[in-house]
């Protein structure tokens, strides 16, 4: 935008399986300027985990699969993160995600899968992060995490969980008491449709940003060619008891919003279109969204409009 200019994100990364049953894997953050300073070097660890195949190890015939990793995991908390980035429908995540979800976290988890059910538990170190080592400091203070996803009639039912006993402590880096996500995905007709409803309760330093906060997000979409053009719509909203209790999602609208993004009430509209190159593998993305944001200093508006080409390979 005028006078602001980033380089977002630069990763690289390696996964290598060895000795039958482990796998590890790194990825570091290779910018490490920010906002109009485009300086290049090592910007701290992304992710950095190691994971052992139980399943395979000792022979398991209740789970299909049964895994436990540990290190500094992405946490996958709201509907939009149980779909990889490189399958998303919407260019950027919504804010509800933002809000429920910490920051890549250290600690271990059990990974299960029968049939159509798969699941996670898991207990991560709720200190404030530090990305320039590998892992962080486990002796502490943490938080516990549970997902669970059904199939349900033709599509899935998806369930996560955060409670965080140490949210009031000064150096936790994830400061939601709790947080809950319920989820579902499916097919109407020839329409896709998700659905995910949020509830929880932060605790915060700051009394304006305290107490419970909730939401809703619809997102429907449709192929008007068939495997090449797609059109997909999002609403949600999101609202809070503390006056600054919840934030918009993009940097790019919290100024035409005002009050850094931060108020009581926010919704958004976003309507795209998806032009399929190559399947997921090399996308064009095209958006309008349109936001309100009420405020303790007044209620503001925002439109924003967003153009990308995803790929991957």
């Amino acid at each position: 935008s005028e006078g602001y200019a980033e380089w977002r994100r630069i990763r690289m990364g390696t996964q290598v399986k060895f000795a039958t049953y482990f796998t590890a894997m790194v990825r570091a953050n290779l910018e490490d300027g920010g906002a109009n300073n485009h300086s290049f070097g090592f910007g701290g660890y992304d992710e950095t985990k190691i994971g052992f195949d139980i399943g395979k190890a000792f022979g398991n015939s209740y789970f299909d699969e049964a895994s436990f990793t540990f290190g500094r995991h992405k946490i996958n908390m709201g509907e939009d993160v149980h779909v990889s980035s490189k399958k998303i429908k919407t260019i950027e995540r919504n804010a509800l995600t933002g809000k429920i979800r910490p920051a890549s976290s250290t600690g271990g988890v059990f990974n299960l899968e029968k049939g159509d059910w798969e699941g996670s538990f898991g207990v991560f170190a709720a200190v404030e992060g530090d990305t320039d080592t590998l892992f962080d400091d486990f002796s502490s203070e943490k938080y516990i995490y549970a997902s669970s996803t059904f199939g349900l009639e033709s599509g899935d039912l998806i369930f996560d969980f955060i409670i965080n006993p140490d949210a009031d402590e000064v150096d936790s880096d994830y400061t939601n008491n709790w947080a809950a996500s319920v989820a579902y995905r499916t097919e109407i007709k020839d329409w896709d449709f998700a659905a995910n409803i949020v509830l929880g309760d932060t605790e915060s330093s700051n009394a304006d940003r305290e107490g419970l906060f909730y939401g809703l997000v619809l997102q429907p979409s449709k192929f008007i060619i068939e495997d090449k053009l797609e059109f997909v719509g999002r609403y949600y909203f999101q609202a809070s008891d503390g006056s600054e209790g919840v934030r918009a999602n993009s940097r790019y609208s919290r100024d035409g919003l005002g009050n850094s993004g931060r108020g009581d009430f926010h919704q958004s509209v976003y309507a795209g279109l998806n032009y399929y190159l190559c399947g997921q593998n090399a996308k064009l993305m095209t958006g309008v969204e349109y936001e309100t944001l009420d405020t303790p200093t007044g209620d503001g508006s925002a439109t924003t409009l967003w153009g990308s080409f995803r790929f991957y390979f």
